[in-house]
């Protein structure tokens, strides 16, 4: 099993040091480095190819953040209080062995984006918010108009440059116009 390297990025030292303890006693080979800072999270990114990284709600909200992993495919798992889920919530509160089966399951299913094969289709709700994109809608408005964290808003939008290779507003616009998930009329309002 290869070794995963995990950045731990988070303001708070004692969420960094108790997920790198949590970590190094699981049995799988896993190595994580830490950080508090967004700058600093990104030359440990370059150096030392990063598989995952786990992020607290903090840091994922500031809009700095939200710029730089649109521009990434790593995996990104965020600490919240909402319930751990398969859309990229960890709860703040889950067990050793929970965070051990994420992980297992992480490495087993081989969840490094750079291997996983392209989608063309988007999901129901990612057309949704290609939609909401394209009409000028920003992330906080999209996950309230949905009923979504913001960080799952996040998720569906990496999702979709990811499968489309779209990466502006303006991109998305002339894809929903092409797809029929906007009208013309709409897009000029």
């Amino acid at each position: 099993m290869p070794q995963l390297k995990i950045l731990v990025l988070s303001q708070s030292n004692i969420i960094r040091q108790g997920i790198q303890l949590c970590l190094n006693d699981l049995s799988i080979p896993v190595k994580a480095y830490l950080s508090s800072e967004i700058e600093t999270a990104r030359e440990i990114i370059e150096k030392m190819q990063i598989g995952l990284i786990i992020v607290d709600e903090i840091i994922a909200s500031a809009k700095e953040f939200e710029k730089f992993i649109i521009n990434t495919d790593l995996k990104i798992i965020y600490l919240s209080f909402e319930k751990s889920s398969k859309d990229g919530n960890m709860n703040i509160n889950i067990s050793q062995k929970e965070m051990g089966d994420l992980l297992r399951e992480y490495i087993d299913n081989g969840n490094d984006s750079k291997n996983q094969e392209t989608e063309k289709g988007l999901s129901k709700r990612e057309n949704e918010v290609v939609r909401m994109l394209s009409l000028g809608a920003g992330n906080k408005e999209i996950a309230q108009k949905l009923h979504l964290s913001l960080h799952t808003v996040l998720t569906h939008r990496k999702n979709i440059i990811r499968k489309l290779g779209i990466k502006t507003t303006s991109g998305l616009t002339v894809y929903a116009i092409l797809n029929g998930i906007i009208t013309i009329e709409e897009a000029a309002i």
